[in-house]
């Protein structure tokens, strides 16, 4: 107003200068504006957001990766599948799980985020372990077998060979029976008359998994059938490679597990056989009616013995079998601790197996290297009476054919060269053509006399 009272004859110069004015002071004005909006925002707090993790049907998903999409702060879901995040303001965060379609999420003024993740379709490509390299199944030509662990975990079983019986085709396992006895693996048929059993390699280490590798520490097991597919290994693959990868940790929280199976387990049937009073009169028939005299302990049997030879030499058996692990890992580091114990109780007195383990294994990465241990640590003992030269004997033949007159022990029998007074059969008593299994499973040592 000034200037059109005053001037106005200058009105056109004059103002311009209030927009030239503007033009220098407003570009400082915004900058200033900008300046302090910045200053303003470098110094917002972050905010805390918490919810739960859950998938279509309800269940809620402990291990889920909960993070900042741009880079920024990681954590996992819980074992309730609740997870809690400090983020900025206007985040976004991105929730990953195997199996599941991944999501983001705006954070918006709500601290409470609940997701719910859909299941993916997405099928993961199945692989192959072959020496010292994977190969995806489609790509191999060699011939290969995969055994399913989820199936072995199922079953009861003395050692790992034992638990490969009809998990894949081309591999034949004979059980040996007895509690401790080795099973016998032939990889398609036998190569060779002399040692046919295939190469073992468990974590990439040549051994015996036997007795000694507990079948619940196994996680992955591959086995090579020909020779392209074994070549790496030369000679020693001819009969097959079976590879063994045991468990390890997986990130996410601490996962305790703990399994105990029991189980019993006896002879159905047997046969029906005599008692001492049947047997003495049978044999006495049987040998009047052949004109042989009759055996004096036959002929002199008063009725005092009578023995249950089956009863004496079968038991009912048990299998014990206990398993604990703690695993879990994050920030690089995995680690499982994994505890086992396993007893059988066979059905015939004296054989027993025994085996404890306990295995770590760790592992860190840190930028290009990994570092890590597999410690395993097996103690196995297999308890079987001796069998041999004069105590050779089949205890399924002798409990059937042994006469119950003939008494376990008794101390009459007791002498120098019968310490433990255990009964037998004479041509001076009664002729027996088996052993006494009772004092086979007892005995602890054997002493002899020979000449050279």
């Amino acid at each position: 107003n000034l200037f059109h009272v005053h001037q106005v004859g200058n009105f056109k110069r004059l103002v311009a200068l209030p927009l030239v004015m503007a033009a220098i002071i407003t570009p400082g004005y915004a900058s200033s504006t900008n300046k302090n909006a910045l200053e303003i925002k470098a110094f917002k707090a972050d905010i805390q957001i918490s919810g739960t993790v859950k998938d279509a049907s309800g269940e809620t998903l402990p291990g889920v990766s909960v993070s900042v999409k741009g880079g920024g702060k990681t954590v996992v879901t819980d074992a309730m599948g609740k997870y809690i995040i400090t983020v900025p303001e206007n985040a976004t965060l991105v929730f990953n799980y195997i199996g599941f379609s991944a999501k983001e999420v705006v954070v918006g003024s709500n601290p409470v985020i609940n997701v719910t993740l859909e299941s993916s379709n997405t099928a993961l490509d199945d692989v192959v372990v072959i020496g010292y390299q994977t190969i995806r199944r489609k790509d191999l030509t060699g011939a290969t077998g995969s055994v399913n662990t989820g199936n072995t975990e199922k079953l009861v079983s003395r050692s790992l060979p034992e638990a490969l019986q009809g998990q894949t085709p081309g591999v034949s396992v004979r059980n040996g029976g007895a509690p401790g006895q080795e099973a016998v693996v032939n990889i398609r048929g036998l190569a060779t008359f002399g040692n046919a059993s295939p190469l073992y390699v468990i974590d990439g280490m040549i051994a015996d998994p036997n007795t000694t590798v507990n079948p619940n520490d196994v996680e992955d097991i591959q086995i090579l059938k020909d020779a392209s597919a074994a070549a790496i290994y030369g000679s020693r693959a001819g009969n097959g490679v079976i590879l063994i990868t045991t468990k390890k940790g997986k990130e996410g929280p601490a996962k305790i597990s703990i399994s105990t199976r029991y189980s019993v387990s006896q002879v159905p049937k047997t046969y029906d056989m005599m008692d001492a009073a049947e047997y003495a009169a049978t044999n006495t028939r049987a040998y009047q009616a052949s004109g042989m005299a009759i055996q004096p302990g036959v002929a002199n049997y008063n009725g005092r013995i009578n023995t249950d030879w089956v009863d004496e030499t079968l038991r009912t058996g048990s299998v014990q079998d206990y398993n604990a692990s703690i695993s879990g890992g994050g920030n690089g580091s995995k680690y499982l601790i994994s505890g086992g114990y396993f007893k059988d109780k066979g059905v015939l007195i004296a054989r027993e197996f025994e085996r404890a383990s306990f295995r770590v294994n760790t592992e860190t990465t840190k930028g290009r290297f990994k570092f890590g241990e597999n410690l395993a640590f097996s103690s196995s003992t297999s308890k079987a009476p001796f069998q041999g030269g004069a105590f050779a004997g089949n205890p399924w033949y002798d409990m059937f054919s042994s006469v119950p007159l003939i008494p376990v022990q008794d101390n009459a029998l007791i002498s120098t060269a019968n310490p433990g007074g255990w009964g037998y059969g004479s041509n001076a008593n009664i002729n027996t053509f088996s052993r006494n299994q009772v004092a086979i499973a007892n005995i602890t040592s054997v002493r002899s006399n020979f000449a050279k």
